[in-house]
């Protein structure tokens, strides 16, 4: 018990406001990278779903081989920006495109977009700026 009573009145009030903006600090950024883990998610699935629609196009591993098989690469382009605008993410085309590999005697599709963007939504905490996903698919439906 204090003496002096009239002494501690406002010191509640002066500690909650020096740690007010640590205390904001820490919940902006919980928050910022919950959002980007959470974005992250719904990209790297959508981009899943584009390079299996893309390795589901028939093709032979002669014609990957040769660098054929722009259906598949077309299609996988072309899903991933669908699939990417129902998430809320507008990309003209991917970029780097996807490439039509070659993989234990099949034909595979790799995906590695750098072009997709991350926008925090606080900004209170540094942050990545863009995802960073590869995706390689083994084409099963390949001769």
């Amino acid at each position: 018990m204090s003496f002096f009573p009239h002494r501690r009145r406002g010191a509640n009030a002066v500690e909650f406001a020096l740690l007010l903006p640590f205390l904001t600090l820490i919940m902006g950024g919980l928050v910022d990278f919950g959002w980007f883990f959470y974005r992250e998610g719904l990209v790297t699935n959508a981009l899943r779903d584009a390079v299996r629609a893309g390795a589901g196009v028939h093709q032979t591993v002669s014609e990957v081989n040769t660098g054929g098989c722009a259906a598949c690469i077309a299609t996988t382009q072309a899903v991933a920006v669908a699939s990417l605008a129902d998430v809320g993410i507008t990309v003209a085309s991917l970029s780097p495109a996807p490439q039509m590999i070659a993989l234990s005697g099949t034909c595979g599709i790799q995906l590695a977009p750098t072009n997709i963007t991350h926008t925090p939504l606080m900004g209170l905490v540094p942050m990545p700026t863009s995802y960073r996903i590869q995706l390689t698919y083994m084409a099963l439906y390949c001769q």
